[in-house]
């Protein structure tokens, strides 16, 4: 009998994708974090009574953001803005502490920067995980990630867009 249900919900799963014009994107999905007490709770549309809704950037997850080729950033998780931007070199304000975290950086493409491009370095500007002393005088916090965006051939330093993740 078991089986008969999981095939009614898969056939009527697949009838309502086909009445909506395709199968429902992960942008259609709607989940709210609720929390009561200690307890979290995943939701689909809204916390019940005695529940507080909790955004999910305060669970303390990863944050990152685009930045294009002039030290724009173009979309974030929040929070982040540019210290300084020059020819390649980018210092981004975590606005804390990023001590103990992994930074890592991925060159991307956007429609105004699509040329091709070498490897991306990044790292802590200051505390114990500094990796270089090159960040600019008065950025030499563990606040501070900098960025470097390199030419094809990864001799010199070039501006180009680039994501950067701190998790």
């Amino acid at each position: 009998m078991r089986t008969h249900g999981v095939r009614m919900a898969t056939a009527l799963a697949c009838v309502l994708a086909a009445g909506s014009g395709g199968w429902p994107s992960a942008a259609d999905a709607a989940v709210v974090i609720c929390k009561r007490k200690a307890k979290l709770t995943l939701r689909e549309t809204r916390c019940k009574k005695k529940e507080t809704e909790v955004p999910a950037s305060e669970l303390g997850g990863a944050r990152w953001a685009l930045v294009d080729a002039a030290g724009t950033i173009v979309a974030q998780s929040g929070g982040i803005s540019v210290a300084t931007a020059e020819e390649g070199f980018y210092v981004l304000d975590f606005g804390s502490s990023q001590t103990g975290k992994s930074v890592q950086v991925s060159p991307t493409l956007t429609a105004a920067d699509q040329a091709f491009r070498g490897v991306g370095v990044a790292g802590l500007c200051g505390g114990a995980q500094a990796s270089l002393d090159i960040c600019p005088t008065g950025l030499a916090a563990d606040r501070y990630v900098y960025v470097a965006t390199t030419s094809t051939t990864n001799t010199e330093q070039q501006p180009h867009a680039f994501y950067v993740v701190v998790f």
